[in-house]
């Protein structure tokens, strides 16, 4: 079975989390888990590679992203479009949960491949590849925890239903 997860760790403490959003506490950190396959957080690191602000880092990614909706201008629509949890990139997440120390990690096993992606980020500003790999080290988590999206989202909501 393909291991494929990307997932947002925080120490931050979120006071706008809503029970729709799946998230679970290890070793206390919250974990938010989210449906990128991969093509976000390596285009994330790659602009990190330029920019350290996670502001520019974002204007950068929507530009990118909406390029030809921005050329048409369509920028309004996307603005103004109504979201849910799972339709949202992991910028927007960490955007709207106003979450300013946080790593990105994503991690997936195909076969004999393996990828892996680790950003960190603390006040907001880009740590860099080295210094995120060792904050991650001391999270202590394990990626093995946390499959895909959807296996996470379904253990989410039955420990919800249990309480």
């Amino acid at each position: 079975m393909a291991h494929r997860i990307t997932l947002i760790i925080t120490k931050d403490e979120i006071n706008t989390l809503l029970i729709d959003v799946p998230h679970f506490y290890e070793e206390n950190f919250l974990i938010i888990p989210t449906d990128d396959d991969g093509w976000e957080a390596k285009m994330i690191e790659d602009i990190c590679l330029e920019e350290s602000s996670f502001d520019k880092i974002f204007e950068a990614f929507f530009k990118e992203f909406y390029s030809d909706d921005l050329e048409s201008g369509y920028f309004e629509d996307i603005c103004n479009r109504l979201n849910t949890f799972e339709d949202l990139y992991i910028l927007e997440i960490i955007e709207k949960l106003q979450i300013s120390n946080f790593l990105i990690i994503h991690y997936s096993e195909v076969g004999f491949d393996i990828y892996e992606n680790y950003i960190g980020f603390e006040d907001k500003k880009y740590i860099g590849e080295g210094k995120s790999w060792t904050k991650f080290n001391e999270t202590k988590l394990n990626t093995g925890n946390y499959w895909k999206f959807d296996s996470c989202k379904k253990r989410y909501l039955e420990n919800l239903n249990k309480k």
